[in-house]
């Protein structure tokens, strides 16, 4: 009898106490008006909803990304990921001090977030072609690739999962407490 409640216990709520890792690949600093990717990846391959926005300083979505059409990031993409993995950005503010935030989730349930710092610049003015070619003619190095990856287990799923595990490592033990005193 306590062997099948201890089974049983461990077989039902093993599975819930598993936190979702999310890659998601974002550059470091982009241009106002100009459209980037971001991309993202998971280990999980449930069917999830998908929200990528962009917070200025004073925690304002400065961002559209396009599903279709240009759309307010404020609204979740449903079932997008994992079918779709790669997504269009575009930002229309100036910000120095900004975050790009993933959001997945599944049906409606709390969701995982991932954030990076983000660097939005102005695009500078075009410069004549005499000025161009003098430039090109030094030895400057060329712009490195600042996209990054970012691959952790996000800290709201282990915060969920850790809690998940003391509550039932809690019920557990008063559960087995209970039957062995009946014994």
């Amino acid at each position: 009898m306590k062997v099948t409640v201890i089974s049983f216990f461990i077989l039902f709520f093993l599975p819930i106490v598993s936190g979702i890792e999310i890659s998601f690949i974002s550059p470091e600093s982009v241009y106002v008006n100009e459209t980037f990717t971001v991309s993202i990846d998971s280990n999980s391959q449930e069917l999830r909803d998908v929200k990528i926005f962009i917070l200025d300083s004073n925690k304002k979505i400065i961002s559209e990304i396009y599903n279709g059409s240009w759309e307010n990031p404020f609204y979740y993409i449903k079932d997008s990921f994992p079918e779709k993995k790669v997504y269009e950005i575009k930002i229309f503010k100036e910000e120095t001090n900004a975050n790009i935030c993933l959001r997945l989730r599944a049906s409606r349930s709390s969701f995982d977030e991932k954030c990076n710092k983000i660097l939005i610049k102005m695009k500078e003015a075009e410069e004549p072609q005499a000025d161009a070619e003098i430039k090109n003619n030094t030895n400057i190095p060329s712009k490195i690739n600042t996209e990054r990856t970012n691959k952790l287990t996000t800290s709201r799923g282990k915060l969920q999962s850790s809690l998940i595990y003391i509550f039932l490592s809690f019920l557990f033990t008063v559960i087995l407490i209970i039957l062995i005193r009946r014994i």
